[in-house]
């Protein structure tokens, strides 16, 4: 896979990719590299990622660069090798999810820029009074820069944050041109992106935000010292001069303040996001283990503790409501021949065909349960035992006809309500015993074999 990036597009496509996959730690360290190789035209290749991404973050890139830049809107050039694209950004590229600007993401326009600016209570003039010391100030700004990195080296950690020579040189160059923007008389939408473009690289590299408040203060007394020595200006100019100077530093603190403060929001937001997806993550998998720990393995129907739970809350509801319910008990004639004539498979492949007919032959609001190896327990909610044998008639005929050399079934059916109940342990006894007699039945010829009896007869 092959990028062609360039400095104008390269930021919109980092962005894009980025929403595809931001929770993936592997993508972050993937588009930190590609944002480092941006700056200049540079050719980039999944192989150059090596160092920083795993075999599977590597297929990531490929696939979700080729749903974000389809084809057609690439003019991307299949090369010979399956699977292997060249795709070479022009100037008819559409960028397919716009990426908001960090002011756009503030809600900072021109008018909320001017907004400001009456709340700090800069005017016209202050801009004029700040232009008139950029002389001045580029004659000086070496100085200024020099004498502010010495009051720093009262402070040994934060050259911990700067790191190391080459990046406090490049620090160097941006302070004075931080310095030459204050008086550069162009305090709109340009001028406060690179205010906050502050706060958000120094929310980034963890630079305590005191250190630029007091990088701010050293500044002012370092600039004011300048603009005082201006023997040419008027006394109430230097004032003026001086008051501006102040108001639009404050202004700055107040945009970098700004940005600070949404980075560590935002960063907070995918916390909560990853934290949220995690504890349901945990959540949904405790609810599967749970509902794993009352299913049978083999046939999917309740096990016994699970039924007991179901059927002692079904019953009271019953009980209270003055309904009828009925357990059904049914166990496998010749189940053991199959085990021992045709073997284990075979008898758990007739426990699956039993389960998937029980559950054809039942509502939702019925449970059902293997009992214990080829019995099985139904509760029937609403249902008296004349309808119970009709559930039973069903579930035989859905597993196919009695007698096919297969295994038949002996059903016991104990009913409750509407005026007399029982425990589930009762109920479940008498529907047992019922089955019993009704194996007792077997090879009479009938084709079915159902004993009922109802609690209170």
């Amino acid at each position: 896979m092959l990028f062609l990036w360039n400095q104008h597009t390269a930021q919109t496509q980092v962005g894009a990719i980025f929403r595809a996959a931001r929770r993936s730690p592997g993508w972050r360290r993937c588009l930190e590299t590609f944002k480092q190789r941006s700056a200049s035209r540079a050719i980039l290749t999944v192989n150059q990622l090596e160092d920083t991404l795993s075999p599977r973050c590597k297929r990531m890139v490929t696939g979700v660069a080729g749903f974000l830049w389809p084809d057609e809107r690439l003019g991307a050039r299949k090369q010979g090798i399956a699977g292997t694209y060249s795709l070479r950004i022009g100037e008819s590229f559409v960028e397919p999810y716009p990426l908001p600007s960090l002011a756009e993401q503030l809600n900072i326009t021109e008018g909320e820029i001017q907004s400001r600016k009456q709340l700090f209570g800069i005017t016209p003039e202050d801009e004029e009074a700040l232009v008139g010391c950029a002389r001045i100030v580029e004659r000086n700004v070496e100085e200024i820069v020099t004498a502010l990195c010495r009051r720093l080296h009262q402070f040994p950690d934060f050259y911990a944050f700067v790191g190391d020579r080459d990046t406090y040189e490049r620090w160097k160059v941006a302070l004075k041109i931080y310095i030459r923007e204050l008086f550069n008389g162009s305090y709109g939408i340009s001028y406060v992106t690179q205010r906050l473009l502050i706060g958000k690289f120094q929310y980034k590299f963890k630079v305590p935000h005191k250190y630029y408040m007091a990088g701010s203060h050293f500044i002012q007394d370092l600039l004011s010292d300048v603009i005082r020595r201006d023997t040419a200006s008027s006394k109430d100019l230097i004032a003026s001069r001086l008051a501006a100077l102040q108001k639009i530093l404050l202004l700055d603190a107040h945009f970098v303040l700004d940005a600070y403060t949404k980075m560590m929001s935002l960063e907070v937001d995918v916390a909560r996001s990853e934290v949220r997806d995690y504890v349901q993550g945990l959540e949904r998998r405790a609810k599967e283990l749970s509902e794993l720990s009352r299913r049978d393995e083999l046939t999917g129907l309740m096990n016994r503790r699970a039924f007991v739970e179901e059927a002692r809350r079904a019953i009271s509801m019953a009980q209270r409501s003055h309904y009828p319910v009925s357990i059904v008990y049914f166990d496998l004639d010749g189940f053991k021949a199959v085990n021992d004539m045709r073997g284990h498979l075979a008898g758990d492949d007739v426990l699956k065909r039993v389960s998937a007919a029980v559950h054809k032959s039942l509502r939702e609001t019925d449970i059902a349960c293997r009992y214990g190896g080829d019995e099985f327990t139904l509760l029937l909610p609403t249902t008296p035992a004349e309808q119970a044998t009709l559930v039973c008639k069903r579930l035989q005929a859905i597993y196919g006809p009695s007698g096919n050399g297969d295994v038949d079934f002996s059903f016991g059916i104990a009913q409750m309500g509407p005026s007399t109940y029982a425990t589930v342990d009762e109920a479940v006894r008498l529907a047992d015993d019922m089955m019993y007699k009704a194996k007792a039945e077997r090879g009479n010829g009938k084709p079915i074999r159902i004993h009922i009896k109802q609690f209170g007869d």
